[in-house]
């Protein structure tokens, strides 16, 4: 049931003419319903549209489903293709020796040591993915893939991968009737098809002579390709024992897929599909993610990175909630949620936050109000700021080092109200996560498991030349002035617009207007997950992860931390304000996302944003409207006489 009200306005394009004018319509909601002595009592709500929502909206949904919560049949998600990057990764591995081994190493002329002679130092330590394994001497004299302590078998033909080894050891020849002949190689062998070819050798250290012991420092930089292999060997006309035997692998690797090609869907889409899930109604409009900063926005999951087919075995639909969703855009891209109606018919939209609060006055209140009480909104007021990535981060070695996308806490000037200004994301944006996933496909490792299996990521999407080409993601040269620094390989990064720092800046126009009093201040970095020392640098300005951003070079804050009350005289034409719209840009933005002028105490016009209307009552609430701009540069610098901005030294800007 739907309860309206029209009044008669005076209809402006004929004189003397009335028409009826919707002023408002309420829904009937009967989750209120009361039965009380043969009396009926029900509220209404303003919107059923929220009303559906709010039951549905923490459900994880799969995104792929052919039909609503409701059972109404619907087309599927449409997805796209995206050729993902091929990150470079810094990985290091580590064997070593738990105990001295004595060593069975082969008495006999030297000259007469061949091939099969030697005896593998090494079990296998690593197959790219894998973890080392124990160094073991078992005196195996046939090369095979378990004596070698690195492989290349598991990937795909055209990959090559640089490692830096770095060797300890110390091993000890017991000399008894003559001089000893030993040594320790690094082998390399290239898998032919059906035996192990030699095709490198480099030499770890040679003993002759009286020389009984030797300890070995060695750093060596190798190249494998596909199927290439290595292999620590020892050869030696004496009994020896090995008391420490370490081998370090740091590796630099890229890593190209047969099918380097995965599924993806633009979150404007995704947005609208789940809306239409909960809601049963096509009523999803975004500006942002079709046309503004959003557009090309993407989402994708650990399966579809991983190629898998859907269908076969192990295959998961992505799957999340509206509600995650939303709060998880909220995280990167500071945007808002609102229900307005398109003339006659109700929309749904998510653009950015500052589309719900205009710097246009759209209500007029004639007369001055009454009854004025001012407070402090402490709700504006943030002492600590943590954003980025719940699921980011946990890898093994030294990748959890070098990824910044994971979370990241600020402190501000505020010292007496305890609120923490929380964005973090549960969709995952780390660049580190997305290649160990892309690096387990379906079709070299269908039965394996990976921590990203379940998790999802947003992509940032460049767009694509043509129809036919798949889409592409964005590296630092789309996004930033120059090659970011302090991570690991920059030109093959991908996902830094959605660093921790970068989405605070994307807010600083909001939580920042608790700080309007702190201008010269910092907002200090305190901690991190994750690796704190990236820097990117955006219109001139560095930005990095761990420095302490100047209060001053926040955008400014549209609102100000003072709730204002009263009571103002309602006339027919405040109330079709309220209810109306305004063109701004193009757009027909409903009027209470704008500026309420009003006539205070001090008989002064002044504008605040509406936090609550009660028109029975003729009760406002306003938050306080910042009309005051940043001072100039120049008294800027007068004022700070060379303090530091963002960590670095003061840029002259434009403002």
């Amino acid at each position: 049931l739907i309860l309206g009200k029209d009044i008669l306005v005076q209809d402006k394009t004929q004189v003397n003419t009335m028409i009826w004018q919707n002023e408002y319509e309420t829904y009937l909601n009967f989750k209120t319903y009361i039965l009380k002595e043969n009396t009926a009592v029900c509220r209404f709500s303003i919107n059923n549209i929220a009303d559906v929502l709010e039951v549905s909206e923490s459900i994880d949904i799969e995104i792929e489903r052919g039909d609503t919560l409701s059972g109404v049949k619907i087309q599927p998600i449409a997805t796209n293709l995206v050729t993902l990057a091929q990150k470079e990764i810094s990985k290091t591995d580590q064997s070593k020796l738990s105990s001295v081994v004595n060593a069975d190493l082969f008495p006999g002329s030297f000259d007469d040591i061949s091939l099969e002679y030697t005896t593998p130092l090494s079990e296998l330590i690593s197959r790219v993915h894998e973890d080392f394994s124990e160094v073991s001497v078992s005196g195996a004299n046939t090369l095979t893939a378990n004596n070698m302590f690195y492989t290349m078998s598991d990937v795909t033909p055209s990959a090559t991968i640089t490692l830096k080894i770095l060797l300890e050891a110390e091993i000890t020849i017991d000399v008894t009737d003559w001089d000893v002949n030993a040594f320790v190689s690094l082998k390399q062998y290239h898998w032919d098809g059906s035996s192990y070819v030699s095709i490198g050798e480099y030499s770890i250290f040679d003993i002759t002579g009286s020389n009984v012991k030797n300890i070995i420092n060695k750093s060596l930089d190798i190249t494998l390709s596909y199927q290439d292999s290595l292999a620590m060997v020892i050869a030696s006309n004496q009994q020896g024992k090995i008391n420490k035997f370490n081998i370090t692998v740091l590796e630099n690797s890229s890593y190209i897929t047969t099918n380097p090609n995965n599924k993806f869907v633009f979150v404007n889409d995704l947005l609208k599909q789940l809306t239409l899930i909960n809601t049963n109604k096509d009523i999803f409009k975004s500006n942002f993610y079709t046309i503004g900063n959003g557009y090309l926005r993407g989402f994708t999951s650990g399966l579809w990175i991983r190629n898998f087919v859907k269908g076969s075995k192990g295959y998961r639909s992505p799957k999340i909630s509206f509600k995650d969703l939303i709060s998880s855009l909220d995280a990167v891209d500071c945007i808002g949620l609102g229900i307005q109606k398109d003339g006659v018919k109700t929309q749904l939209r998510v653009e950015d936050r500052k589309y719900f609060y205009q710097d246009v006055i759209t209500i007029d209140l004639p007369f001055q109000v009454n009854e004025v009480e001012r407070e402090v909104y402490t709700d504006g007021y943030y002492n600590e700021l943590e954003f980025g990535y719940q699921n980011s981060g946990g890898y093994e070695k030294e990748l959890g080092l070098d990824e910044p996308n994971s979370i990241t806490k600020f402190t501000t000037a505020i010292k007496t109200i305890k609120n923490n200004y929380q964005r973090v994301s549960k969709i995952n944006a780390d660049a580190n996560g997305k290649e160990l996933t892309r690096r387990k496909p379906q079709d070299k490792f269908p039965l394996d498991d990976t921590k990203g299996d379940d998790y999802n990521w947003f992509l940032d999407i460049k767009d694509r030349i043509n129809e036919i080409t798949p889409y592409t993601e964005k590296t630092w040269v789309d996004r930033f002035d120059e090659v970011p620094t302090g991570v690991f390989s920059p030109e093959t990064y991908t996902g830094l617009w959605f660093s921790p720092a970068n989405n605070m800046l994307r807010h600083s126009w909001y939580f920042s207007q608790g700080l309007e009093k702190n201008l010269f201040d910092y907002t200090k970095y305190a901690s991190s997950t994750g690796n704190s020392q990236l820097s990117t640098k955006l219109n001139g300005i560095i930005h990095k992860e761990n420095a302490d951003y100047l209060n001053y070079y926040f955008d400014v804050p549209r609102i100000l931390p003072t709730l204002i009350k009263f009571k103002a005289i309602i006339t027919n034409d405040v109330r079709l304000a309220i209810n109306g719209y305004t063109n701004i840009g193009g757009e027909e933005v409903p009027n209470v996302y704008g500026l309420v002028n009003f006539i205070n105490e001090y008989k002064e016009t002044e504008q605040g944003y509406i936090k609550f209307i009660k028109l029975n009552t003729n009760e406002f609430e306003l938050l306080s409207y910042n009309s005051r701009p940043r001072r100039t540069v120049e008294n800027l610098d007068t004022a700070l006489n060379g303090v530091e901005m963002f960590g670095g030294t003061l840029l002259e800007l434009s403002i």
